[in-house]
């Protein structure tokens, strides 16, 4: 059963497709034809993770996908499913039940909101895999969240219809700017 999925463009420009699901399964298809009828995929690759999915984002600047899941883990892969590294996406001197329900990484792949069942969203920095905030308060659990594009805040959305808007500690929006700035460098030269 597929749950989530992201279309990539390949290097020799083919379209690929890859697919998550909460049996474990990260796959790779490859669009082999398409028409108004129907589309043709051949699986490349399939990969299992040690626990189940419970969502996926793909950080399309530096080409990978970060799978959340529901043992609280953040996995990262590269866009051939090779694993690159995998960090706690909690924090359990906070709770230690529930599950990662939704994950948004920043245009860098440094950092990343983890939207978990415990009601608490966590504010993850990929590269050093240590949690520098937990979002708590809701009246509601939280049901999404995302950065702002200028790194100052965070949304959160909740399951009745509540926005939230966390303010970050400006050290850690200068961080995330730098990390911005340092990917944007890379991909001009």
């Amino acid at each position: 059963m597929c749950e989530f999925y992201t279309v990539v463009p390949s290097n020799n420009g083919q379209l690929h497709l890859y697919t998550a699901a909460t049996d474990r399964s990260l796959i790779i298809w490859k669009l082999d034809s398409f028409s108004d009828q129907h589309c043709d995929f051949s699986r490349l690759q399939q990969i299992s993770t040690p626990s189940s999915i419970g969502d996926m984002a793909y950080v399309k600047y530096v080409d990978i996908f970060v799978i959340a899941g529901h043992d609280r883990m953040l996995r990262q892969f590269d866009i051939n499913g090779k694993s690159i590294r995998e960090v706690k996406g909690t924090d359990d001197e906070v709770a230690h039940t529930g599950k990662i329900q939704k994950v948004a990484v920043d245009a860098s792949g440094s950092y990343a909101l983890s939207v978990c069942s415990d009601k608490y969203v966590y504010l993850s920095d990929l590269r050093a895999g240590t949690c520098l905030a937990v979002l708590c308060g809701f009246g509601a659990p939280p049901t999404d969240a995302t950065f702002s594009d200028d790194f100052k805040s965070v949304l959160v959305t909740t399951a009745n219809g509540a926005i939230f808007i966390w303010q970050l500690a400006k050290n850690v929006t200068d961080r995330m700017i730098s990390a911005q700035v340092r990917l944007m460098e890379e991909v001009t030269m």
